[in-house]
């Protein structure tokens, strides 16, 4: 496990956690920066990367040394979670390293919610749910709502949390004993879970701002400054 996330972070901590549990060994960065990242790869040749879209983005742009683009040849499992992936960074960062990202979706809630295996994109789509999974779209009145209408998502597994709090006292937005992590999305025909913004808008001055233009802000922030 190259591990490029910190192990405060929920992402970070599974990969640790699975690493250690299922005997693998862990190769921490100390600090995520593109050229640190490549060289570190090959010299441990991991077979498990766990990125987010702001790293996905940053590796598919930097500047590459020749050879380079063989750097992720002994990865078998390539996921991205945290966030939604741009179908450009996932298509970038396939043709530059010839190995194609597999979207997750979770939260810090939840842990690891559902996946696309294959390695496929579309916009949205996050994939079938983790065996021992449930998924569940709400309304507002906290009624369940049939595929392909939006609502709130509620996730309910042995990896959710149950409250806030260093004793788990403070109380956790759920439905019927599903967690709220705060994303909007549906069930699509097919039983795969597809994003749809967040729950909740913030006003400002009478402007109407949604989290994820806020969220590509920073991330666009952070990008170029390692582009740079």
């Amino acid at each position: 496990y190259l591990a490029l996330l910190p192990f405060y972070h929920a992402y970070g901590s599974f990969g640790l956690l699975v690493t250690l549990a299922s005997g693998g060994t862990v190769m921490p960065v100390k600090r995520f920066v593109p050229a640190a990242v490549l060289d570190s790869a090959r010299s441990f040749a991991p077979t498990l990367l766990l990125t987010t879209p702001q790293m996905v983005n940053a590796l598919g742009r930097c500047h590459l040394k020749p050879g380079q683009e063989g750097v992720f040849a002994s990865v078998q499992h390539a996921l991205c979670g945290a966030a939604s992936l741009a179908e450009e960074d996932h298509t970038r960062f396939r043709e530059r390293f010839g190995l194609a990202i597999k979207i997750q979706y979770g939260s810090t809630e939840t842990l690891s919610v559902s996946v696309i295996r294959d390695g496929s994109y579309a916009s949205g789509r996050v994939g079938h749910p983790y065996p021992g999974v449930e998924l569940a779209i709400f309304d507002e009145a906290g009624r369940r709502l049939p595929p392909l209408q939006t609502g709130r998502v509620g996730v309910r597994g042995p990896a959710c949390c149950s409250g806030y709090g260093a004793d788990g006292s403070e109380p956790l937005d759920q439905i019927d004993g599903f967690v709220l992590p705060g994303d909007m999305g549906f069930l699509d025909a097919h039983g795969e879970l597809n994003l749809a913004g967040r729950d909740g808008i913030i006003n400002i001055g009478g402007y109407k701002v949604s989290p994820p233009e806020i969220e590509g802000l920073i991330a666009g922030a952070f990008v170029t400054s390692y582009v740079k």
